[in-house]
């Protein structure tokens, strides 16, 4: 396997193996326009440091875009875009969000 191949496995095992990053992704997967700061926050109630280190650890799969919401990266759009929600969290407090 090539090192290349071994850092991209590496990212997503890293992205994908917390519930509140899968739930990260997903919130931005379901916001037109990508999701701001704010409304991924007020989403899943995290506080700003915990909510900042799942970000940082999301790094290569989401990026904040000069419009200052957050977007997923061609990789991260390869994430559990169909994956259910952590079981504590209501579904409905996932929903399409406004630009």
């Amino acid at each position: 396997m090539s090192s290349r191949q071994e850092e991209i496995e590496e990212l997503i095992i890293q992205g994908l193996g917390h519930q509140e990053r899968r739930n990260i992704l997903k919130i931005i997967s379901l916001a037109e326009g990508g999701a701001s700061y704010s409304v991924i926050l007020g989403e899943l109630g995290l506080n700003t440091g915990r909510m900042n280190y799942h970000l940082r650890q999301l790094e290569g799969l989401v990026v904040r875009n000069g419009d200052r919401k957050y977007h997923l990266t061609p990789l991260g759009e390869k994430g559990p875009k169909r994956a259910p929600l952590d079981d504590s969290e209501p579904r409905e407090r996932v929903r399409k969000v406004p630009q």
